[in-house]
């Protein structure tokens, strides 16, 4: 069964008196089937080699490549040797290109993995500038939202088992915490628009009224004379 995050968002308005309590869902990271499937498969490293970033997983590729060309160099074991010589070589150099194609999966899926954390980072901030300067503007504060949820969709690409998995999970649960706002933000924006359109709209007709007003008075004025 997966487990859900929940979290609590308290809205206040502009004078810092909570209003509301909005209780979040938090699902773990929704990657796709596949590059989950990938990744479980890719886990399997070395006996004694548990890599705990990127970097260290490029290390292991670098080592298992030079192994396999040192083993690649070895001579060849002439034919009157021990049959179980060369065989413990073969299942050694497979067992290499094994583990190498293992590491070479993870990292690719590790690679995406960070290419979706630096995207969705990139896209919070653009959210957070537009939110800083939105003001009372209904489509600054929409904009904001959208960013919002690409950046949590962004996040959720990344695979359950990857480096970045835990905190891809925190970041989303902040991530919903400023969408929370920016949703309140724009509901607040709209509500202030429709306002001042319709105290816009009531001037207008009051203008217009006037405007009638008038009309008729200097057509009795007229007709006096």
């Amino acid at each position: 069964m997966r487990l859900v995050k929940y979290i609590a968002i308290a809205i206040v308005n502009a004078f810092g008196v909570v209003i509301g309590i909005i209780w979040v869902a938090v699902p773990a990271t929704l990657a796709q089937p596949s590059l989950n499937y990938q990744l479980q498969i890719s886990q399997r490293q070395p006996e004694g080699e548990t890599p705990q970033s990127l970097s260290e997983l490029y290390k292991l590729r670098d080592r298992l490549k030079l192994e396999l060309d040192q083993l690649a160099k070895t001579p060849d074991t002439p034919f009157f040797s021990e049959p179980w010589k060369q065989h413990i070589q073969r299942q050694k150099s497979q067992t290499l290109l094994q583990q190498l194609e293992n590491v070479t999966i993870r990292i690719q899926i590790e690679e995406r993995a960070k290419n979706n954390w630096d995207e969705s980072a990139k896209l919070a901030t653009q959210a957070v500038l537009i939110g800083r300067t939105a003001k009372a503007d209904p489509a600054s504060w929409e904009q904001s939202q959208y960013l919002w949820h690409l950046a949590i969709n962004t996040l959720r690409q990344i695979p359950h088992g990857s480096f970045l998995a835990n905190r891809a999970i925190d970041k989303t649960i902040e991530y919903q915490g400023n969408l929370t706002v920016a949703t309140y933000e724009l509901q607040i924006a709209r509500s202030l628009q429709k306002t001042l359109e319709e105290q816009q709209q009531k001037k207008e007709l009051q203008r217009q009224e006037l405007e009638k007003k008038e009309q008729a008075r200097q057509e009795l004025e007229r007709q006096e004379f």
